[in-house]
């Protein structure tokens, strides 16, 4: 091939270059020049048989080498409904083909000299054809090729010349070969026959054919050029042969995407009478594609008339000529908007005015005067008395500059105490205010009948409200309580419940009951205000692929189980699986069927959904925080639409702290699963600040880990929790693929304090039984920087009208309102009516006295905190920094570790990995490769012989990462040996019914030898296993020794204990307090119940020391919240007694005394002018 070819990857598009030739007298070399330069993007590509590098500015671009040059086979298919056809390349797979066109990628190592053959394969059943069976005893997918194209290094096209035809033949396995001249449309498949119900009617057809191409046998050079990293420009290629210029041209770099510019800003609140505006801006032309709610629109706007009330998702895509794309999900909610009116007070006169389209009815009333205002700052989130000691007595007349701020998890609240008097009927209860973090406002009323609190009404906050209430029913002697707190959407619990991979409680009959157990324990806990929410990370069935009667038997008892919590309105949201849908095929029909958006979008707590139901989000409180949990569907996750999606929701709630739930993300290593996990850190956790954990099942086991984001100071908490294999010390029911798989009804506990902590526990309700795994593994506690709620409310109007009367229709009926207090009016619009606030003719508010509030609401949160670690061995440490004995404190017998001069020898595993020989005496074990193999073992002679009697503790330190495993193991030559994760396990806090294959994470310690072996032995071998793949573990140190020193314990309970061996001579130094939540430490003592305390530094005795912790629990009351105290009966109202006779009392008191003082000033003028004269 000759001259110059170039080509963009974004854009395989044809051009015709305009060429003028000038012969130069140097070197006869042809110059290609353009009259405007060409248009480029991404990375722009050129092929030259001649070109040895391309020179772009002072930047030299060297050839591609060639093993990484790409090549792409495009084939068209027509009538493809399966996932399972294939395409090959010499025998080895390209990919599955589905309808439209397919792109599939290869090296140029796939190619060989002469012939190469592109076979397609069609779907048989849930499999791809394989060539054993008989034509007639199978059915095919029947589909067309439309064409098949190869492009080399991306940019030379060609078509095969000829293709094979692998025709059936009856009755038999093998096919008849007919080599043809290539042929678009061409069909293959087997048809169907109508008496067999399988395939083999269309013996004509091919069942496969194979397409032929010729591997080039120029050898042209390929340069690639990638434009983004030079500024938007204008520049000149070189392509040189040494350092002559041969073809010279120029390019104008464009990599900046077209910019979306739309009406509203993101998780706007929009009237449904609205039109929302969208549209595209670039220099090169733009294609615009919008969706909403998945739904492709046509046009640049759209009305809203049309959708519902709640949340919808805008998703817009605009890619210029070069394919340069924008992609943005917009989320906005379409709300019913009250009417464009207003009510005013103009010189004691009322004006009103309304749309042209509505109409209005006038109402008056009488005003109540004497209203008494109170607030709370530490108001419960379900109130069920009619007040509380916390309440302090506020000014009614200044209530406006009164705002009420929660401290810590309360709900803040401003209630009125209303004198009703004798007035019986209706009351109309206008109301108007602000929440501080714009939530709405919540307006109830007590009712003295069923001694509770009734709904008047919820509002947006600034928006008023005006009801009416039944003065009988609402009042009691006279006096009225209203009371207005901000909604919050919470029972008032700071836990959660989390369940996953539930697949096996649904698969066989005799687990349904543990499915089951846990939704009755969820909703129980939600009643008694234990639990807020619940999070289901997927996997509800086992078998989506065993066709419609399996799938819907096991997804009907998931969504029976599940509908616990619905009709109990218990909080809970739910994402899919991979065995809820077919693995890789994707398929959310099931899915959507049972747990579709419909069933959860009159929830209140749902948020929206993407993709029904696919992908969606809850807004709910948890404890004294706001939560958004992002649910992100399984294999849909990294797609780009659902990546706009999710940012454009974290974006819309920056201030709530957001959970993402997804099936699949870690392993049990804490390293990510699958491909798409990666893609959730880098395009979603990382740009949303407000992400806080990640909760996921899919992978058997546990992991929780703090992970960085970058090298900023923002953490992330992922967390594994999936029992589906747990198995108890029961009678295991069912064993599949060699796994228990009885679950036994294993979910987390989270819990959020106000200390900013996230609180983890593991616990069966069917099994009544805390922790599956080891204490450090199953109970845990992380300090998250969380964004507390801190709730405000100020009321800007309140007032309640008596003796009401209708005063005709505006501007229909003359209105006179001069003898009246108050007016409100009643709006219809359309299908809207809507009551306004009462507006206040003539003011009767009365005045009382107030005091200053003196309460300390100063709050001390306690945190949380674990220590020690119940049911490992004493002489154990977990995650701490490991440092050898010294000689001053052990003497060692024998020595484990190789080194090297004696190298340990790999006896199983992988092959690919790597050895390291500390010169500190350490040993490391690590992979060069992550391949199949997930440990290596290597093993050391020994062949020493030791007396346990006298060297009787077998020390050992291991640094690794939190989730990776590793294991040692030694053998003597009495046919005993000592495997730590099969003989040791309970040390490390297992229980009998889990033996680990491995331990994991760094330890340190010893153990006692003689409960393993006794008198002189000789070790022959020792073992030494790397068990997680993309990590390393070392080998700290390893030796049979003795102690020269004393032991001292410290037992904090029966299951927890701590020993540290002291050198002789030297004094016990005291550990760090011990923590029991609820308690106070009261110090060490030498007995278990009673005994002296024990000062330290303390003198050891000869053998030893053990210390005992005492506590005491802590006196309830310590918060204000135990001192708190209620009360249904209700308080006098002020300013006291008869009001209105004091007032006349004072008027004649003060009239008399004005004209005793008259007379008085009188007499004395008298008597002066009697001396006068």
């Amino acid at each position: 091939m000759r001259g110059l070819t170039r080509y963009m990857s974004k854009n395989l598009i044809t051009r015709i270059l305009l060429f003028s030739v000038l012969i130069m007298t140097l070197g006869g070399v042809f110059i290609l020049a353009e009259e405007n330069p060409e248009n480029v993007a991404g990375i722009y590509k050129i092929a030259n048989q001649k070109a040895d590098s391309v020179k772009i500015g002072e930047k030299i671009i060297n050839p591609v080498d060639s093993e990484d040059i790409v090549n792409t086979v495009v084939i068209n298919i027509t009538g493809c409904e399966s996932k399972m056809c294939i395409a090959s390349l010499n025998g080895t797979s390209l990919g599955f083909l589905s309808e439209g066109e397919n792109n599939f990628d290869f090296n140029n190592d796939l190619l060989v000299d002469g012939e190469n053959e592109i076979r397609i394969l069609l779907s048989q059943g849930n499999s791809t054809y394989n060539y054993i069976y008989r034509y007639g005893e199978y059915n095919l997918d029947d589909i067309v090729v439309d064409s098949v194209s190869v492009t080399f290094g991306g940019l030379v096209q060609v078509v095969p010349k000829e293709m094979i035809k692998y025709m059936p033949i009856e009755n038999s396995i093998k096919a008849t070969t007919v080599r043809t001249a290539y042929q678009t449309s061409q069909s293959v498949g087997d048809g169907w026959n109508n008496e067999t119900k399988l395939g083999g009617s269309t013996p004509n057809t091919p069942i496969y054919v194979g397409y032929l191409i010729e591997k080039p046998t120029e050898e042209i050079k390929y340069f690639e050029v990638d434009t983004t990293v030079f500024e938007d420009s204008i520049y000149t290629i070189n392509v040189l042969n040494g350092n002559n210029v041969i073809e010279s041209h120029k390019i104008k770099v464009d990599n900046t995407a077209p910019e979306i510019n739309l009406s509203f800003k993101n998780g706007d609140t929009i009237a449904n009478s609205n039109t929302i505006k969208f549209g595209a801006t670039d220099e090169m032309p733009i294609t615009l594609t919008a969706k909403i709610d998945n739904v492709a629109i046509n046009g640049n706007s759209v009305s809203l008339k049309s959708y519902s009330q709640g949340s919808h998702n805008l998703y817009l895509v605009a890619t210029d000529s070069l394919g340069n794309t924008s992609e943005r999900m917009f989320e906005f909610t379409i709300k019913q908007t009250i009417p464009d009116y207003e009510l005013f007070n103009r010189d004691g006169s009322a004006v009103l005015s309304i749309p042209n389209n509505a109409s209005a009815k006038i109402f008056s009333v009488d005003l109540i005067g004497r209203i008494n205002m109170y607030t709370n700052r530490l108001g419960p989130y379900s109130m069920k008395y009619l007040r509380s000691s916390d309440e302090v007595l506020t000014s009614f007349s200044n209530k406006s500059n009164i705002t009420t701020v929660s401290v810590g998890n309360t709900l803040p609240y401003q209630s009125f105490v209303i004198d009703v008097g004798t007035n019986t009927g209706d009351a109309v209860v206008s109301y108007s205010g602000e929440t501080g973090s714009g939530e709405d406002i919540l307006l109830q009323i007590w009712n003295y009948k069923t001694q509770s609190w009734d709904t008047l009404g919820r509002t947006d906050s600034g928006v008023s409200i005006s009801v009416k209430a039944d003065i009988t029913t609402y009042s009691k002697e006279g006096k009225m309580r209203v009371k207005a707190c901000p909604y919050v959407l919470s029972n008032g619990s700071d836990t959660l419940l989390w369940l996953s991979d539930t697949q096996y409680y649904t698969r066989f009959d005799d687990l349904n009951y543990l499915y089951t157990d846990i939704m009755k324990y969820a909703k129980n806990e939600y009643i008694a205000g234990n639990i807020s929410y619940v999070v289901n990370t997927g996997d509800f069935i086992d078998q989506s692929e065993a066709g419609d009667e399996t799938a819907h038997k096991e997804f009907k008892v998931a969504s029976v189980a599940q509908k616990i919590l619905d009709e109990a309105m218990v909080p809970n949201g739910v994402v899919s699986g991979n065995h809820d849908i077919k693995h890789t095929k994707a398929d959310y029909t099931y899915f959507q069927n049972y747990f579709g958006s419909e069933r959860y979008e009159d929830f209140e707590w749902y948020g929206g959904n993407y993709k029904n139901n696919t992908h969606h989000y809850d807004l709910i409180t948890i404890g004294n925080y706001d939560f958004l949990f992002l649910y992100l569907g399984c294999y849909d996750e990294a797609n780009s639409d659902t990546i706009a999606w999710a940012n454009a929701i974290l974006e819309t709630y920056p201030e709530k702290n957001a959970v993402i739930c997804t099936h699949e993300y870690i392993f049990s290593s804490g390293h990510y699963s699958g491909d798409r996990a990666n893609v959730i850190w880098d395009k979603i956790v990382v740009p949303n600040d407000n992400v806080k954990m990640i909760l996921c099942g899919h992978n058997e086991g546990a992991a929780n880990q703090l992970h960085q984001v970058g090298d900023s100071d923002r953490y992330v908490l992922e967390i594994l929790a999936d029992y589906q294999f747990a198995e108890l010390d029961n009678e295991i029911a069912h064993v599949l693929n060699d796994y228990n798989c009885d679950g036994e009804g294993f979910v987390r506990l989270m819990t959020f304090n106000e200390a900013g902590q996230v609180i983890t526990t593991t616990y069966s309700p069917s099994a009544d039984k805390y922790n599956y795994y080891p204490s450090y593994i199953d109970t845990f506690v992380y300090d998250l920087d969380l964004i507390p709620a801190i709730r405000s409310i100020r009321t800007t109007d309140f007032s309640v009208g008596v003796n009401i009367n209708e005063e005709g229709v505006f501007g229909v009926d003359k209105i006179d309102l001069s003898e009246s207090d108050g007016v409100y009016a009643v709006i219809n619009e359309g299908d809207i009516e809507y009551t306004t606030e009462i507006l206040t003719i003539k003011d009767k508010t009365v005045t009382y006295t107030v005091f200053a509030d003196t309460t300390d609401y100063n709050k001390t949160f306690e945190r949380f905190e674990i220590t020690g670690m119940r049911g490992v061995l004493a002489s154990l440490r977990h995650e701490d920094s490991n440092q050898k004995p010294s000689e001053e404190l052990v003497e060692i017998g024998v020595e484990f570790l190789p080194s090297m001069t004696d190298k340990a020898a790999r006896v199983s595993g992988s092959t690919d990995y790597l050895a390291k020989y500390n010169e500190n005496g350490k040993y490391t074990l690590g992979f060069s490769n992550i391949g199949s193999e997930t440990w290596i073992t290597t093993s050391l002679n020994i062949n020493k012989t030791v007396d346990v009697t006298e060297f009787n503790r077998l020390y050992f330190g291991v640094t690794a990462d939190k989730n990776s495993k590793w294991n040692l193991y030694i053998t003597f030559s009495n046919g005993k040996s000592i495997n730590f994760s099969q003989d040791l396990y309970q040390n490390f806090g297992y229980e009998d019914y889990y033996v680990p294959s491995d331990i994991q994470g760094t330890w340190q310690g010893y153990f006692p030898l003689e409960e393993y072996v006794t008198g002189e032995v000789t070790v022959k071998n020792v073992y030494f296993v790397a068990a997680t793949s993309d990590s390393t573990v070392t080998f700290d140190y390893f030796f049979i020794g003795k102690l020269l020193g004393e032991e001292v314990i410290f037992v904090t309970d029966e299951e927890t204990e701590y020993s540290m061996d002291i050198a002789r001579g030297m004094q016990a130094e005291v550990i760090s307090n011990p923590i029991k939540n609820g308690y106070i430490f009261d110090g060490w003592f030498s007995e278990k119940e009673g005994g002296e305390k024990i000062e330290f530094p303390a003198k050891l005795e000869e053998n030893g020391l053990t210390a005992y912790a005492h506590f005491t629990k802590k006196e309830t009351g310590a918060d204000n919240a135990d001192k708190t105290k209620y009360y249904n009966d209700e308080v006098e109202i002020l300013p006291g007694a008869d009001y209105k006779k004091i007032i006349i009392i004072w008027v004649i008191a003060l009239t008399a005394l004005a004209g005793i003082v008259a007379t008085i000033v009188s007499a004395i003028h008298h008597k002066k002018r009697s001396r006068a004269s």
